[in-house]
């Protein structure tokens, strides 16, 4: 019987290391996965913005009251102007087992169409050429958001367009359940910082965005609108230039024709000059002939 006690018991000791050599080697391994992901683009909680609607499709909704869409009109367009229209907008987001790569660009102009822009920015999306990083976590996809800007048209007939780049990336885990919505982030042009699209990193507003976007079309417009005025002068000083040249050239031509006219004036006087002498020289040898010839009669 104490051989038989004993037996159970280091069986069940044994039963006890395995499990617990288990647990902790999850643990361990849930740790190094979290540590791995420090970004929480992989490992987060379920965003409380992310509802599930009664087709069982994910809605992305606004936190706080948070406006800007595009018209219906220009959804159809590859390039969509932007304006201040539709506040509390819900667009349909993915979750990890749906995700289509082919519907990634509509999502991020879903997701550009919540942003409270500048009137008269327009802004297309592209995918990347290098879109797919793959990583042990999960995956990640590459897109680049162009928003550009005219300038405005009464400083020139040109009009320069201004443009900046917002870089996306949309990550798909294999580490959550597949229910989870995807996570998006994004980093403004000359920034090192990423902004998130859902999650608690999530900014609680969509209209900080503005300033990033405006900062940088502002200064490449402010650029060009320099740039031109410096050409511009550079016109206007070199048509006066040339308009100074051609008056110069004006009044030499006049001075010459005056010189010419003058001389043409002293010669002709000269020439007449020397007809009268010689008239008068032929007078007198004609009279005193005369004198002569009354003398010897």
């Amino acid at each position: 019987m104490q051989q038989k006690a004993s037996c159970s018991k280091t069986a069940m000791e044994d039963i006890q290391l395995c499990a617990n050599a288990a647990v902790g080697k999850a643990i361990n391994e849930a740790i190094d996965w979290i540590v791995s992901d420090p970004a929480e683009q992989f490992l987060y909680k379920y965003p409380r913005e992310c509802v599930v609607q009664a087709n069982n499709r994910l809605k992305l909704t606004p936190v706080v009251n948070e406006s800007a869409s595009t018209s219906a009109k220009e959804r159809q367009s590859s390039i969509r102007a932007v304006t201040e229209t539709n506040a509390n907008k819900r667009i349909d987001w993915f979750r990890i087992d749906e995700f289509s790569l082919h519907q990634l660009v509509q999502l991020v102009y879903d997701y550009l169409s919540m942003w409270r822009l500048t009137p008269n920015t327009q802004y297309q999306v592209h995918l990347e050429k290098d879109a797919v990083n793959e990583q042990p976590q999960g995956c990640t996809y590459c897109l680049s958001a162009y928003f550009s800007r005219h300038l405005q048209p009464e400083l020139e007939q040109r009009r320069p367009l201004a443009m900046t780049k917002v870089n996306f990336k949309v990550h798909v885990s294999r580490l959550l359940p597949q229910f989870y919505p995807i996570m998006m982030t994004y980093r403004f042009e000359n920034s090192n910082a990423d902004y998130y699209a859902l999650g608690r990193r999530r900014l609680r507003h969509l209209d900080f965005q503005r300033f990033f976007i405006d900062m940088a079309l502002e200064t490449k417009l402010g650029f060009y609108a320099q740039i031109l005025k410096t050409i511009a002068f550079g016109n206007v000083q070199k048509k006066n230039r040339s308009a100074d040249k051609h008056k110069e050239e004006r009044e030499k031509r006049k001075e010459l024709k005056s010189a010419v006219t003058t001389l043409c004036i002293c010669a002709a006087k000269d020439s007449e000059s020397r007809l009268t002498e010689s008239s008068n020289g032929l007078e007198t040898g004609t009279e005193r002939q005369r004198k002569s010839d009354k003398e010897s009669v």
